[in-house]
């Protein structure tokens, strides 16, 4: 709980910081959503299933905390029932960086923030991620993601792969 806390205190600076220097309401958004499937690395959650269901959501700001990146606001869903239980929302923040022309562009990302489980009992702890992506055209890419997160009280952490096809909005 310690390394949320520090962790969302930092990210809250440094939102802050940024935000005092850009008018957040002037900046382009952009919306995607993105389905695939998400491969736990964690010995626990290969127990309950080896291939867990993976949707996504992305606001993606034309503006970073870092020059020359984009920050997007992404949540991610891993299932491994549709829902019933043993659920993971990682919420991230992340920094992108692309290279290319557009709209044939690559992409790779890093993020922090908090991930919600209902392992019972539910819990919500530190965690990362860090991935690559394409687009495929102007609307469509693909993208592929590792996920960490520290132990939740059961002692089972949110890590594993996950690859996404996504449509831009």
């Amino acid at each position: 709980m310690k390394r949320l806390l520090t962790a969302m205190v930092a990210l809250c600076a440094l939102a802050v910081s940024s935000a005092a220097q850009t008018n957040w309401a002037e900046v382009p958004m952009q919306f995607a959503l993105r389905a695939g499937i998400f491969l736990p690395v964690e010995d626990e959650l290969q127990d309950l299933d080896n291939v867990w269901f993976a949707l996504g959501a992305d606001a993606e700001f034309d503006r970073g905390f870092v020059t020359g990146a984009n920050t997007v606001l992404s949540l991610d869903w891993f299932s491994r029932n549709g829902g019933a239980n043993a659920n993971a929302f990682p919420l991230m923040v992340s920094q992108r960086w692309y290279t290319g022309t557009w709209p044939n562009r690559t992409y790779i990302q890093v993020g922090i923030g908090p991930v919600f489980t209902d392992f019972k009992p539910a819990d919500i702890v530190f965690g990362a991620r860090g991935g690559v992506g394409v687009e495929l055209n102007d609307r469509f890419f693909a993208e592929a993601n590792f996920y960490w997160s520290d132990d939740t009280k059961q002692d089972v952490g949110v890590i594993g792969a996950a690859g996404f096809l996504g449509v831009r909005f």
